[in-house]
């Protein structure tokens, strides 16, 4: 038992021995195949375009950059939106539109994942790949599409726009008219919503005061019919009175109570005068209701609210929207994702790999043939 020992050991030396010394007499064929697999890396690589991704950091920016907006913003505050949300416990909650950093990003994200924008610049002639057939354009261009994205970090919550793009020239350009394309949407979208609101509010008040003036002459009319009612009860009192003829002096002309007709025929004379001379302008005066009524209609009138949207609008018109969101391409990451150094790696150790195995098996398999 203990003479086998050194016998398999010797035995083992000689087998590393014999591998070391196969392979270094085969030398040049594991060189040939490893040059072989890198020129096979190298072909690889030539072959294949390059492709590179892209990563920018986006986020709003600072709120003094909206500073023009703090004054029609506070008019906006005033103004609840016409589309109420119910919460599950029945309260009624009201929405205000605002100009904001904030509001701005989160409008360009809800644009920017729609990918129509995205889909517009890549159809530009500049960007398409001209070696597509026609048909395949279209198609082209949605799948290059989903190649950009924005994603929020997890635990900073920062946002990126990332997407792969083959030419590494075009790059910065590209994610510039991206950027840009969607923000001219999202200014767009506001001016749309700044001119809604606008003749919202111009046709909320027209509304209320014609509502308000239906209501006056309704007031009026009622108030003229009352008169009608009372000069008519009145002159049934003054023919009681000329037959009667009472002594006016008997009664307390002030007391309401006291039937007219015991007030005698000049007391019914003289209101039957007044109220047939009280006019549409008495009327109004003496009705706190229409005089009510009458200073609402004043404060609606007064109401400079959609010239504060339309001046927000000019606003909006002028404004470059490339400054609403903060963003640098300068500092964009760009990686190549081919990983040409990786390949060539790969395709040496790949080489070096089956050389020396193709060197062993040959050396096996003569060694057996020889035996025999």
């Amino acid at each position: 038992m203990n003479d086998s020992l050194p016998s398999t050991q010797n035995t083992e030396e000689i087998d590393l021995i014999e591998i070391i010394i196969n392979l270094w007499n085969e030398k040049w064929k594991i060189i040939v195949i490893t040059i072989a697999t890198f020129v096979l890396g190298l072909a690889y690589i030539f072959n294949t375009s390059d492709n590179y991704k892209v990563s920018l950091k986006i986020s709003p920016v600072s709120p003094s950059q909206f500073s023009k907006y703090i004054s029609i913003n506070d008019i906006l505050s005033k103004i609840p939106l016409p589309f109420s949300k119910i919460t599950p416990n029945g309260d009624l909650v009201l929405d205000y539109y605002s100009i904001t950093p904030d509001t701005v990003f989160k409008l360009f994200l809800s644009e920017f994942n729609k990918k129509e924008d995205v889909i517009r610049v890549l159809s530009s002639s500049e960007y398409r790949d001209q070696s597509n057939q026609d048909e395949n354009i279209e198609l082209s261009t949605i799948s290059q599409s989903k190649e950009f994205e924005v994603i929020q970090q997890k635990n900073e919550g920062e946002y990126f726009l990332e997407f792969e793009w083959p030419k590494k020239n075009s790059i910065e350009k590209l994610g510039n008219d991206v950027i840009v394309q969607t923000l001219m949407t999202v200014k767009k979208i506001t001016l749309d919503d700044l001119a809604f609101l606008r003749d919202y509010v111009y046709n909320k008040n027209q509304r209320l005061i014609n509502n308000l003036t239906k209501e006056i002459e309704i007031l009026i009319e009622e108030e003229n019919q009352k008169i009608e009612n009372r000069l008519f009860y009145l002159n049934e009192q003054y023919l009681i009175a000329e037959k009667l003829n009472p002594d006016p002096n008997l009664f307390d002309q002030t007391l309401l109570e006291v039937s007219p007709y015991l007030k005698g025929t000049s007391v019914i004379e003289q209101e039957i005068e007044n109220l047939k001379a009280r006019g549409k302008k008495e009327i109004v005066l003496m009705s706190e209701d229409i005089t009510s009524k009458k200073n609402q209609i004043k404060n609606l009138k007064s109401d400079t609210s959609s010239e504060y949207i339309e001046s927000a609008i000019e606003i909006v018109l002028n404004e470059d929207p490339s400054d609403w969101i903060d963003y640098n391409l300068k500092f964009a990451i760009i990686e190549n994702s081919k990983k040409t150094k990786q390949i060539l790696i790969l395709s040496l150790m790949m080489g070096l790999f089956l050389g020396s195995l193709y060197v062993l098996v040959f050396s096996s398999i003569r060694r057996r043939f020889s035996s025999k």
